[in-house]
């Protein structure tokens, strides 16, 4: 895969997707799912075995989107592209939001070319392996699961929290709706940032605890809060429809189709809220291709864009964190000119403003973050940009993590 994805086939890069799949398991996926298009392996009449020649044929075939090449050794270990495999676009449909329902990925592991040099390889929804022309990274960090990153952060979920803890039962457990708000936050954050990503242009997210904070020329200034009241929306419908789901498991058999009615009209609602955050993240995400940040405050509201940084006092110490905690010696210094103005800018201003959290999109799609920790503006790359999942797992039951 490496060669080939420094190789030309008519003057084109070359880029395939492909999944490691034993030929020998049944063609279609056994119905374990509630989708209704999963998966087939389709053979090819003959297989061709993998090398570079071939590839270069049939690369055009793969594509994330929709289908991949079957990867697999033969008796004697040689490998060889059995066939194809098609409907894979949930995998994007999903991460997108645009659609709710995770399914199972097939084969043991996947693979795919997102650029010359650079390969991606995932487990189901898990990335494990990423590598960067002469570096491999094994891991990624999750900053969002715990550490100095995501306690800036946590203002604006423990809002959510607050507001979903007023508005349901006193009979829900705290903890549950606690997770389920913060896993749900955290995963839109992930999500805009990946759409923005995927525009492949770079742009720049500041998260700010002080909207009043100084350092900051703001050339269009908007208060945009649909993302905010849409989340408030969204999880409010989430434990309503559970409750509806509850009740008929303990009603009576004479009034389930009257409940039966009230829960479609509960799990449609949550449908459109679902519809209405993506729609939301869109708004947010494009407005990113204008020069400048997009200023938003740690409920998610978006305060301005086009905005830019006019703090010029430079750090004394920056440093790459390789943990979510950043602890001791997780952190490695490094040269604050070694990266971009957007980069350096954004460092100077979580150094003048230790709330703030800032996310820089290059445009060759890394993504990295940065916030003050102690003394030390701290910069975290290759952290993981999407929540882990597992097969089956929807964004509307919390992303596996009831």
């Amino acid at each position: 895969m490496y060669h080939a994805s420094i190789s030309r086939e008519e003057s084109e890069f070359i880029s395939f997707h492909m999944v490691f799949f034993n030929p020998d398991t049944p063609a279609v996926l056994s119905p374990v799912t509630s989708v209704r298009d999963p998966w087939q392996f389709i053979p090819l009449e003959h297989p061709e075995e993998m090398t570079l020649p071939n590839i270069s044929k049939l690369a055009l075939c793969s594509h994330p989107r929709s289908s991949a090449l079957a990867v697999y050794p033969n008796a004697d270990g040689t490998l060889f592209i059995w066939g194809l495999i098609d409907q894979l676009n949930r995998y994007e449909d999903f991460i997108r939001l645009e659609n709710s329902t995770a399914p199972h990925r097939p084969g043991l592991f996947e693979a795919r070319i997102v650029g010359p040099g650079h390969i991606l390889v995932s487990i189901e929804y898990k990335q494990i392996a990423e590598l960067k022309i002469d570096g491999l990274s094994l891991d990624s960090v999750d900053i969002f699961e715990r550490g100095p990153l995501f306690q800036k952060l946590a203002q604006g979920v423990a809002a959510l929290q607050d507001h979903l803890l007023l508005r349901l039962s006193p009979d829900e457990d705290v903890c549950i709706i606690r997770e389920r708000v913060r896993t749900l936050t955290v995963a839109t954050i992930q999500r805009l940032l990946f759409r923005i990503k995927g525009f492949k242009h770079g742009g720049a997210i500041l998260i700010v605890a002080d909207v009043g904070n100084e350092g900051l020329n703001t050339k269009y200034g908007l208060h945009y809060t649909r993302l905010h009241e849409a989340l408030k929306r969204y999880v409010v419908s989430l434990f309503d429809r559970d409750g509806a789901v509850r009740q008929i498991e303990c009603s009576h058999a004479d009034d389930r189709p009257l409940m039966r009615k009230k829960l479609a009209r509960l799990q449609a609602e949550c449908r459109e809220n679902e519809k209405e955050i993506e729609a939301a993240i869109w708004f947010i995400a494009l407005l990113t291709r204008i020069d400048g940040l997009v200023l938003m405050n740690q409920s998610l509201e978006v305060i301005g864009f086009g905005v830019e940084i006019t703090t010029a006092q430079v750090p004394h110490s920056v440093k790459k964190i390789f943990a979510s905690d950043g602890a001791g010696e997780t952190r490695k210094k490094f040269n604050y000119t070694y990266y971009g103005t957007r980069h350096r800018s954004m460092m100077r201003h979580c150094h003048a403003y230790p709330g703030s959290v800032g996310f820089v999109i290059s445009q060759d799609g890394d993504v990295r973050a940065i916030a003050r920790v102690d003394d030390d503006v701290c910069l975290w790359e290759n952290f993981r940009l999407l929540p882990e999942i597992t097969p089956h797992d929807t964004f509307e039951n919390g992303l596996g993590h009831d």
